[in-house]
């Protein structure tokens, strides 16, 4: 079965605004927790802020759509019809699926004990799961960016 065919299928089961609240709910907990060991640890490893970042990003992002969800914003509706449902829930679908894996590795970590031999064996799976993340994050921004242009 072919990947699209594989997250439309997933999204039946998972509706927009729940996907959105889970990530959103997902990345906030991960910014968290990585905030916390990045600013305690003056020697944490430069993965850890990369993913930071990520996280970050992410999350004001999927802060916007949940506004969008729950009509707090307002769009442009003539924009809307310029974006496909389609690519919407590929995006969506590419975003849960990035930062479940993303948690996952996370959680293989002891962030409150920095160990370096952990995050340089785990740094290469971190960066795989952020380029993962950089494919929906662009689309959902220009998403957004249309959306209230």
């Amino acid at each position: 079965m072919e990947l699209a065919e594989r997250a439309m299928k997933s999204m039946d089961n998972l509706s927009v605004p729940a996907a959105v609240q889970g990530v959103l709910a997902l990345s906030r907990k991960l910014t968290s927790t990585l905030y916390t060991f990045t600013s305690s640890v003056s020697s944490a490893p430069r993965i850890a802020t990369d993913v930071l970042n990520e996280t970050e990003n992410f999350t004001a992002i999927f802060e916007q759509l949940q506004k969008l969800l729950l009509r707090q914003t307002t769009i442009r509706h003539d924009r809307a019809a310029m974006i496909g449902v389609y690519e919407l829930i590929m995006m969506l679908s590419g975003s849960v699926m990035a930062f479940t894996k993303l948690n996952v590795e996370l959680e293989g970590l002891d962030i409150d004990d920095l160990d370096l031999a952990k995050w340089t064996h785990k740094e290469s799976a971190l960066l795989e799961n952020i380029e993962k993340l950089a494919v929906p994050k662009t689309c959902l921004n220009l998403m957004l960016k249309i959306l209230r242009w």
